[in-house]
């Protein structure tokens, strides 16, 4: 059982990071939102996911959010409450927090530009 939570830790690692963009991220009854301090922010159900993305804008790291109607919502890895972000995922069909938390570690260190973590099943 410890070495399940130590993993699960240390997965969710990455996420954990100081504020430095404006914002905030709070996931409400099934729901993302990110309330934009400067960018525009938004809502979207974790049913209606279907593709997470990361990448960089102006040197800092993103996520992508694209909803089944098309919308999609940009959030700094970096604002406020993002963290919360990692217990969200966790619930998506199909998703390797592993997986995530590499991509994370390479898109917001300067590494790829765009890199698709996770796409909803067919």
């Amino acid at each position: 059982v410890g070495a399940s939570l130590a993993l699960g830790a240390l997965r969710r690692g990455p996420f954990r990071r100081p504020v430095g963009a404006p914002g905030v991220v709070e996931i409400v009854e099934g729901a993302i939102r990110y309330y934009g301090a400067t960018e525009m922010g938004g809502e979207i159900p974790l049913r209606d996911l279907v593709e997470i993305r990361l990448l960089r804008l102006e040197g800092r790291a993103h996520w992508r959010l694209r909803s089944q109607s098309a919308e999609a919502m940009l959030i700094p890895v970096d604002a406020a409450g993002s963290a919360a972000l990692a217990d969200a995922f966790t619930a998506l069909p199909g998703l390797h927090m592993g997986a995530v938390s590499a991509a994370l570690a390479q898109v917001a260190d300067q590494g790829d530009a765009m890199r698709t973590v996770w796409r909803r099943p067919v």
